[in-house]
């Protein structure tokens, strides 16, 4: 096997473990004794069924992203969105952003997320809303694609603003996509942007590979209700809002992004993509001069 082709294999194995890490949450919560322990022996079995080795420094990232998100099983017993606005200099503006933080549908907005949404109002001089909305498993997708609709009513009643920019990252652009598909005109969306995107257009093969029970038991956390039919956003209507993606050139979906680009492109819908060479997914959340760069990006394209 050459170095690409093993690197390939890991980044299949990170996507894989990602998307199992969170399936076992809601198990792992209702176990009794120490979560993180637990996870680590579930999620190293694991690991090594997918790559034939065990790799502790990707386990401990993935936990580390647990325990900065702050998930708990009574966090959104509610089912109802709250939002924190970043920006408040600006509300006056008719133009507000919508920033909805992926976290595998699962978990809460952390401290990154907050301080990039802050950098993100500043340089587009709009009001920016970074919306918490309730996630898998108090909630299926339906519910959190509702939930969010809900809240942008709001924005725009409460803000007095005439349109909104969804900003979504990983696994959250599904649930923009969604939005813009079936809210566009009623809650007056007139642009998307994609960071890492993670869309279930991209994500079907996982189903080739989770194929027994207990593998699909895994993904569930991930999949949170949505169909897996990868016709649903693959034929977005040419009504879509403009469209906007910024893409690392080290995240395991990256070709599978620029895929996902080219097809729309040639449906003709209005759409840009922007790559980050030798970065990784979040890229905008761990760097800083990749973050304003980023935010810059933004800023000109909705401007």
């Amino acid at each position: 096997m050459t170095k690409s082709d093993n690197d390939k294999q890991i980044l299949t194995g990170l996507s894989t473990g990602a998307i199992a890490l969170f399936g076992y949450l809601h198990r792992a919560l209702n176990r009794e004794g120490d979560l993180r322990e637990q996870l680590q022996v579930d999620l190293t079995k694991l690991y090594q069924n997918f790559t034939g080795e065990s790799e502790a420094e990707v386990l401990t990232n993935h936990l580390e992203h647990l325990t900065n998100c702050q998930i708990k099983q009574a966090d959104f017993a509610s089912k109802s969105a709250t939002y924190q606005v970043y920006g408040a200099d600006f509300l006056s503006s008719r133009q507000a952003l919508v920033y909805l933080p992926g976290n595998y549908l699962v978990g809460l907005a952390d401290q990154s997320q907050h301080k990039f949404a802050e950098r993100l109002a500043r340089q587009c001089q709009r009001p920016l809303y970074l919306v918490d909305y309730p996630k898998w498993p108090q909630t299926d997708y339906d519910n959190m694609v509702a939930s969010l609709a809900q809240t942008i009513d709001e924005i725009l009643a409460v803000g007095s603003h005439s349109h909104v920019v969804l900003v979504a990252d990983q696994a959250a652009s599904n649930l923009a996509l969604t939005l813009g598909k079936s809210y566009n005109q009623a809650y007056q969306i007139s642009q998307i942007v994609l960071l890492s995107p993670a869309i279930n257009n991209q994500l079907g093969q996982l189903s080739k590979v989770l194929n027994s029970n207990q593998h699909k038991d895994f993904a569930t956390g991930y999949l949170v209700g949505l169909d897996f039919d990868p016709i649903y956003l693959a034929n977005l209507p040419l009504t879509m809002p403009p469209l906007t993606m910024l893409v690392a050139s080290k995240d395991a979906n990256f070709l599978a992004s620029l895929a996902y680009y080219r097809q729309l492109k040639n449906r003709g819908l209005a759409i840009r993509c922007y790559q980050f060479d030798d970065h990784q997914a979040n890229f905008y959340l761990r760097q800083l001069n990749e973050s304003l760069e980023a935010a810059e990006i933004i800023s000109d394209n909705i401007s």
